[in-house]
């Protein structure tokens, strides 16, 4: 059966030996991936070539189709139906342009339906230089499952987002035989990029199909990033995906200090432990903050990944104990044991996205926000009266001098007075105070507040040219105690 008959025009001809087999005039020979036409009966090799008897290109030949298509359009040569043909396959090789149908003619219609004669133009320029290629296409393609197929039609189109699944998951390409027979005019050598974004909070592992080798290193595509691979159809039976690199889609979130001011118990929300940075001020006794929830922090991280790690601080402005709690699925963890955050105090998480539910906040640091100056001496002249700001108190270690010959009684500041007066001073916390005595014959003594907040634990009385040295303990924000400590006289 003449597979190609020669009408009309100029073939380009090239001598051609067959070897051990032979062909007729009329047969479509494949060389490599060149589909080429006999001109006349090529025997078996006979030691030499056959001269000018193969048709490379040009020429009209007329051509059974195998199903019914319109003048002008791209037409591939079938070895396993011997007829032309749009549809790609690994037995497909691009042959030429259709010019017209069963009466030769460029205006009827093209063939009619399979088996139809059609009028060819022997044109066989592969797709990879005429352009001729699939238009990028992005295949969204989600399932929950662990394992999942990615297609050869997905595959051909050039790039696949990938959504669903609920853990760590395997995806597994598609056959050779089928990724080859969805590229538009395949042709051996060809080669294209793919993309393919995984969209989910897990790591997909990429897993070859039926001859599908994977090479590259790069069989693994994180959470939240895009593997950007080369594809390349080495043979029939071959098929090659080469890890080029990996990018995440999105950046870290920007560290933001995110504001709490609820009196009493709060809410540690999302934003804030997104954005890195809680700053809590508002209670005035002690309280106990609660953290998110493990669904609400993952929905404030931009593109959120399982293993995802960042820092966070949670920072108490306030004079008073914070408790920590996790929120649900949140795990927190401090190096003391106990949940607690004093006053003017910091601590510093690594928070972790360990999975679907778990996220952990282990502390990694912490501190006091400022400390009590180490020292400061004042001196005051006053009788019987109450201290004034910044005299009793003001560091950890406070000289308060009176040089009046008749102090009398002195009353301290309130416990909430001192606190304000004293930046760095929290509850739970106390400072060494000593007062001199050096006006005259006239004796101090040390008196509680007009609240009676302070509890006067000892001797109040400092004797004239005596020292005596004081303890004061903030024990909430409104009480205290006075521990007298010890009595000394001026050198």
């Amino acid at each position: 059966m003449t597979m190609a008959a020669f009408l009309r025009g100029k073939p380009i001809m090239q001598p051609y030996s067959v070897g051990a087999g032979s062909c007729n005039a009329g047969d479509v020979v494949v060389v490599n991936d060149l589909p080429c036409v006999a001109h006349e009966d090529i025997p078996a090799f006979t030691g030499g070539e056959t001269t000018d008897s193969l048709a490379v290109s040009g020429g009209i030949y007329q051509i059974p189709a195998d199903a019914a298509y319109a003048d002008g359009t791209y037409v591939l040569w079938d070895t396993s139906k011997l007829q032309v043909t749009t549809v790609s396959a690994i037995t497909t090789y691009p042959f030429g342009w259709i010019v017209g149908g069963p009466n030769d003619l460029a205006s009827d219609g093209g063939p009619t339906g399979a088996a139809s004669l059609a009028s060819v133009l022997h044109h066989p320029v592969p797709s990879a230089i005429s352009g001729k290629g699939s238009p990028e296409i992005n295949t969204a393609y989600t399932t929950t499952a662990a394992t999942g197929t990615l297609t050869a039609a997905a595959i051909a189109g050039g790039v696949i987002t990938r959504s669903g699944p609920t853990a760590a998951f395997t995806d597994t390409t598609d056959t050779a035989a089928h990724i080859i027979a969805a590229i538009p005019d395949a042709v051996a050598g060809q080669s294209f990029k793919l993309q393919i974004k995984n969209t989910t909070a897990f790591a997909e592992t990429l897993v070859g199909g039926t001859n599908v080798t994977l090479s590259g290193g790069q069989t693994i595509i994180p959470p939240n990033s895009v593997g950007v691979f080369l594809i390349t159809y080495v043979s029939a039976t071959s098929v090659t995906m080469l890890g080029l690199y990996v990018v995440p889609m999105t950046t870290d979130v920007l560290e933001v200090a995110t504001g709490l001011t609820t009196v009493g118990a709060g809410t540690i929300t999302a934003a804030g432990i997104a954005g890195g940075v809680t700053l809590r001020t508002g209670p005035t006794s002690a309280f106990t903050d609660t953290t998110d929830t493990i669904t609400n922090i993952v929905a404030a991280l931009p593109n959120g990944n399982v293993g995802q790690s960042w820092e966070y601080t949670y920072l108490n402005q306030t004079q008073y104990v914070a408790t920590l709690a996790g929120g649900t699925d949140v795990t927190i963890t401090l190096n003391s044991g106990q949940l607690l955050v004093p006053g003017n105090s910091y601590v510093r998480f690594l928070v972790t996205y360990v999975s679907g539910t778990s996220i952990t906040m282990v502390q990694i640091g912490g501190g006091l926000n400022a400390t009590l100056p180490t020292a400061k001496f004042t001196t005051f002249s006053a009788t019987t009266g109450t201290l004034v700001a910044g005299e009793a108190s003001g560091a950890a270690f406070t000289c308060l001098t009176s040089t009046n010959a008749t102090p009398g009684s002195q009353a301290m500041r309130t416990p909430a007075q001192i606190l304000a007066d004293t930046p760095g001073l929290v509850v739970g916390q106390s400072y060494m105070l000593l007062i001199t005595n050096s006006g005259g014959s006239g004796t101090l003594t040390l008196a509680t507040d007009s609240g009676t907040g302070f509890t006067m634990t000892g001797t109040m009385t400092v004797a004239n040219t005596a020292t005596r040295l004081f303890i004061v303990t903030l024990n909430s924000g409104t009480t205290g105690t006075v521990q007298g400590v010890s009595i000394g006289t001026i050198a």
